[in-house]
Parts: C-alpha cells; sequence; structure tokens
C-alpha cells in the first residue's frame, strides 16, 4: 500500500513540474488581450430590423501581433455572423479602427442597449485549432430614435 501511494505522489510530482516547465516557457506577453470601444450612427430602425453604422476601435494591448479575423455576431451563439470584418493585423499596442453599415434584428439590438454588441476575435492557434476570444467593449448603443 505504500509503494502505490508513494508512486502515485511520484508520478504527480512528476506531471507538476512538467507542467510548470511546459508554462514556463510561453512567454507571458502571449496572452490575447484586446479591447475596444464602439460607437453608432445613422442608426435606422423598425419593429423588425435595425440598420446603423457601426464603428469599432479594437486595441491590442498584448506584446505581439496578432493577425486573424474579427466578426460581429451574436453573443449566445457566436456562428451567427452580422458583420465579417474579414481578416485583420493589429500590432503589439496598436489600434485598428473597423467600420461599415449593418443590419441586425431588432430583437438583437434591443439586447445590445443593455449589453452592448459582441465583437469577436477569430485566430489559429500553433497547432492549427481555430480560437475564438470575444472583444470586450466599451461605449453606448442609443435607443432607437435618439
Amino acid at each position: 500500500m505504500m509503494k502505490t501511494s508513494f508512486r502515485s505522489i511520484l508520478i504527480v510530482a512528476a506531471a507538476l513540474a512538467a507542467t510548470l516547465s511546459i508554462a514556463q516557457t510561453q512567454p507571458a506577453n502571449d496572452k490575447i488581450t484586446l479591447s475596444g470601444t464602439y460607437t453608432i450612427e445613422r442608426l435606422n430602425a423598425d419593429s423588425t430590423s435595425v440598420s446603423m453604422t457601426f464603428t469599432a476601435n479594437v486595441m491590442n494591448t498584448g506584446g505581439k501581433s496578432l493577425k486573424g479575423k474579427i466578426a460581429l455576431n451574436n453573443p449566445a451563439m457566436i456562428q451567427k455572423v452580422y458583420k465579417q470584418f474579414g481578416d485583420q493585423t493589429i500590432a503589439a499596442g496598436g489600434t485598428i479602427k473597423l467600420s461599415d453599415t449593418v443590419t441586425i434584428p431588432r430583437e438583437e439590438y434591443d439586447q445590445w442597449m443593455s449589453r452592448g454588441p459582441s465583437l469577436t476575435y477569430y485566430a489559429q492557434n500553433d497547432r492549427g485549432e481555430l480560437k475564438t476570444y470575444r472583444i470586450p467593449l466599451s461605449g453606448k448603443a442609443p435607443a432607437p430614435g435618439q
């Protein structure tokens, strides 16, 4: 019994040591840190849809340049894309401006008034897997008619 417990402790310790050494080889500045602001202009709403000029300034506060796609989408179902901004490159410490006319369902826009829009960054990791990152945005969605 003592041999089994000791062996288990050695296995756990080896796994922990391996994890720590892998974590140390990943530079801290590899973390994706995006944030942004948004504005909405030329708002035109009816009972079923809202069209607008959506503008976002996206900042990369991380230590490396990022290249990937950015999309305006539904946060509950990120596959539902309202606007694809295509391939974007954001330098480390840099900012990009995205702007276009967008039409979304009125129901979705009504939710923006309390939680804001959802902007998502899509990138491939070093293993070729697609990863998604929600970009936190600050701003205020005006009420239709304002």
